[in-house]
């Protein structure tokens, strides 16, 4: 009887040391849709349902959207991996979105589009999850017809409104396994370029024109501990067993 208690004992030490120091993995993804309801002046744009969205041409005559010349919004599709001591730590980066603002013609003054993202957990348990945001932009009228001087100055700052994930977003809280709970997703600055900001509270972004603003998805992930009298008790056992064992060699 003591050997069996002892190898369950030391099965259950195992199985619940292994759900304590697992890891947590997957990916981030997202695409963004085409732009809709757009203001004069018309709007010329690629991309629409992939990771980019670029639109805006690099001169008035011209309506062909240049890839690197125009204005994007990017789902930076990453991959992630967290040990328990990161996620106790505070909240964990799982991918990013940037906003490159150029000084544009053929912009749209408004519009709107939305962006789906994605969460595939790999481990410890295999989730896909995803949410999408409506966002609308407000493409502010340039000083100057040199769109480099624009840049430049880095005057009348674009606004993005609505990039903000709801409370819930991707069905938080959720179980991931291993003793984890995703227990909230939400965006925070990750990196303002130049005269950028973001605002978590309400979803508002601004980025002067020639700027590049970067916004991270964040994560808050709790973990289970697990009891230190469990461990007192899976220790014990174990003990009693091997001290019967001690026992019957010495009968």
């Amino acid at each position: 009887m003591f050997k069996k208690i002892a190898i369950a004992g030391a099965l259950s030490l195992g199985v619940v040391g292994a759900a304590q120091a697992s890891t947590i993995s997957g990916s981030f993804s997202g695409t963004v849709d085409a732009p809709s309801g757009a203001t004069d002046p018309s709007i010329q744009y690629i991309g629409a349902g992939t990771s980019k969205l670029e639109w805006g041409t690099p001169s008035h005559k011209n309506y062909t959207v240049e890839s690197g010349n125009s204005s994007s919004l990017e789902i930076n599709t990453t991959n992630f991996s967290f040990e328990k001591s990161d996620v106790k730590s505070g909240s964990v980066l799982l991918g990013t979105i940037t906003w490159n603002n150029q000084s544009n013609f053929h912009t749209g003054s408004e519009w709107t589009s939305n962006v789906n993202l994605g969460l595939n957990f790999f481990a410890p348990l295999a989730l896909a999850l995803s949410d999408s945001i409506a966002f609308e932009i407000t493409n502010t009228p340039d000083v100057s017809f040199n769109t480099d001087t624009n840049e430049a100055t880095g005057n009348n700052a674009d606004e993005i409104s609505g990039m903000q994930l709801a409370v819930g977003a991707f069905g938080v809280p959720l179980d991931l396994g291993g003793g984890h709970t995703l227990d909230a997703v939400f965006f925070d600055l990750f990196d303002a370029g130049t005269r950028s900001a973001y605002n978590a509270g309400n979803g508002f972004w601004t980025n002067v024109e020639g700027g590049t603003s970067t916004i991270g998805i964040y994560a808050d992930i709790s973990t289970v501990p697990l009891p230190a009298g469990m461990w007192l008790l899976l220790g014990g056992l174990g003990g009693l067993a091997a001290m019967r064992r001690q026992d019957k060699k010495a009968a």
